[in-house]
């Protein structure tokens, strides 16, 4: 809601030094350790904020005894619905677990964005019934006046199939239902 993007930093940063001191003082708390994750991924933008976030969001499903997140609700009136204090903690980790995918594909992606030296590669699924749904079409635009490198070392090869691959399964996860919100 704030247009000045200087004091939006500004408060965010605060937003999240007080979650990150909130997760510090209540460990068990599995609703404010998804507020602190949620935060860092609002913040995130390269690849190591986004691991953060992932990390984050790790600690929180590692939590054996999780606080009831109705106890101490920053979610909407939603949690407040839900019957059991089992099915509120199960639904704050399915939140968690949508965050940390969606903190792994901006990760490639601005990995992916990176790869080319200013060159930004897409991912598009192709999505044909008769095809392989692992397969992966590469978009690549560039800039109008940018010299592109005649030949690939081993290594970039070797990074650019490994991206290409941890693309495909990420496609094929959220296919068969893991990252529907």
């Amino acid at each position: 809601m704030i247009d000045d993007p200087n004091s939006k930093q500004r408060y965010l940063k605060n937003a999240i030094e007080a979650a990150r001191r909130a997760t510090e003082l209540s460990p068990n708390s599995i609703e404010f350790a998804h507020f602190y994750a949620n935060l860092l991924y609002e913040a995130a933008n390269d690849g190591k904020e986004y691991e953060e976030v992932m990390k984050e969001c790790d600690r929180a499903l590692k939590i054996e005894n999780p606080i009831d997140p109705a106890k101490e609700s920053l979610q909407e009136e939603s949690q407040q619905k839900i019957a059991t204090a089992e099915g509120r903690i199960a639904h704050v980790q399915g939140e968690l677990k949508n965050l940390q995918q969606k903190s792994n594909i901006a990760s490639i992606s601005t990995w992916m964005k990176n790869l080319g030296n200013g060159e930004e590669i897409r991912l598009i699924p192709i999505r044909r019934a008769t095809e392989d749904p692992m397969e992966v079409r590469l978009v690549q635009t560039r800039r109008p006046i940018e010299i592109k490198k005649a030949t690939k070392t081993q290594e970039e090869r070797r990074k650019e199939i490994e991206v290409r691959v941890a693309a495909a399964r990420l496609l094929q996860k959220s296919e068969i239902g893991l990252g529907t919100e």
